[in-house]
């Protein structure tokens, strides 16, 4: 409140108008117009004589750019209180908010640790607090993104022919989705009851995260990186294949911890902490399978020599890569045995009549079965995704 124009003796009150800022609870965070140096505030007209006590209050035009800073700004008041509960309450705030964008565009800059925002997404909580989840990736040490064009629709390796590039672009924008619909979550911010506020879709590319209603496409594709995230940390008794639910500490957690800046660096951290088992390493391929990251297996078959044939499915696009598969064999609940073959075939791996009685004098009861996808061959390495374990029996 900015007192002005004091009145005299007698005059019984004070001329007064009041200034409001955009601006959030929890951190000093206001909105500043883009190009310039002022914040968004609105100024009331003069209240005369204004006594002791004596209310009195304005209201913000909606369609005014004031207004638009004033709704956006309360995305972060879901935002600052997540990375608070995530983080021991320790939180990160970017030094600008600039609105409305020259070129209407959204974007973060690591460099000026600045967020701006399009005219239109002043009220498009996903698309606000997924760049302030780029904010916070860039401040836990998780993001190491090379800028570009992308999409959730492509495989950003084979887009650029740029194995490290796609990868790290992916988990980037990936994990800030992720941030965005998880932080809303774990808020609850649905309870606000405020249009596209709280639920499980990407408004802006209408893209669901908590389902597989559109496809994923692999370890360089920002909704897989998105869709594996959730499913590691929520807990759907709906999603028949999602058996995993870590709760998102644990998520942050694991992806702070290791300082991963790639979806498979998130997912060797996420082995080791959940423990090398069969049930561990088969929940989380099936979430990789489902996103495309993983091959799925698709059955054993006896050969008429005696043998077996291992069969699977290749990851989708995965012709425009360079995956390498292998069989993995274990008798051991916690994976302390096993043994490996290489894919000798297009889409399968045949057994020799030597392998075969070597497993089946070692294994003599069964087995379980899994597929390996992996990628040696292009810098950076990536796998071991472990596909979902099956048990054989001998006929």
């Amino acid at each position: 409140m900015t007192v002005d124009n004091q009145t005299g003796i007698l005059d019984n009150g004070c001329d007064i108008y009041i200034e409001v800022y955009a601006q959030t609870n929890g951190i000093p965070l206001q909105v500043v117009r883009q190009g310039g140096t002022s914040d968004h505030y609105m100024v009331t007209s003069t209240v005369s004589n204004v006594m002791t006590s004596q209310p009195t209050k304005t209201q913000a035009v909606t369609d005014t750019l004031f207004a638009k800073a004033v709704y956006l700004a309360q995305a972060f008041n879901i935002g600052v209180p997540y990375v608070s509960a995530m983080n021991n309450g320790v939180v990160y705030k970017p030094d600008a908010v600039n609105y409305p964008s020259i070129d209407d565009s959204s974007f973060y800059n690591s460099i000026f640790n600045s967020i701006t925002l399009a005219d239109g997404d002043y009220k498009e909580w996903d698309v606000i607090l997924h760049e302030y989840g780029h904010c916070v990736a860039q401040k836990i040490g998780i993001d190491d993104s090379p800028g570009g064009a992308h999409s959730s629709y492509e495989n950003l390796t084979i887009r650029y022919q740029n194995k490290s590039k796609g990868i790290r672009l992916a988990w980037s924008e990936g994990w800030a989705t992720y941030f965005s619909i998880s932080a809303q979550l774990y808020r609850n911010a649905a309870s606000l009851n405020i249009p596209g506020v709280g639920n499980t879709c990407y408004d802006p590319t209408a893209n669901e995260i908590e389902n597989n209603s559109s496809e994923a496409l692999g370890e360089a594709n920002e909704r897989a990186v998105s869709r594996i995230l959730l499913d590691l940390a929520d807990n759907t008794p709906s999603e028949i294949r999602d058996n995993v639910s870590l709760g998102y500490q644990a998520v942050w957690n694991i992806a702070k911890n290791s300082g991963c800046t790639t979806l498979s660096e998130c997912i060797a951290a996420a082995y080791s902490y959940m423990g090398k088992t069969i049930e561990n390493y088969s929940n989380i391929g099936k979430l990789l399978s489902d996103q495309n990251v993983a091959a799925e297996p698709t059955g054993i078959s006896k050969s008429s020599i005696n043998t077996l044939l291992f069969s699977y499915n290749k990851p989708e696009e995965s012709e425009y890569l360079s995956y390498q598969y292998e069989i993995l064999i274990t008798y051991d609940s916690q994976i302390r045995s096993s043994i490996t073959v290489p894919v000798n075939q297009s889409s399968g791996c045949l057994l020799t009549e030597e392998q075969y009685n070597y497993i089946k004098s070692n294994y003599r009861n069964g087995f379980y079965w899994c597929v390996v996808t992996k990628d040696t061959q292009n810098s950076p390495e990536t796998g071991p995704y472990y596909s979902e374990f099956y048990y054989y029996t001998y006929e």
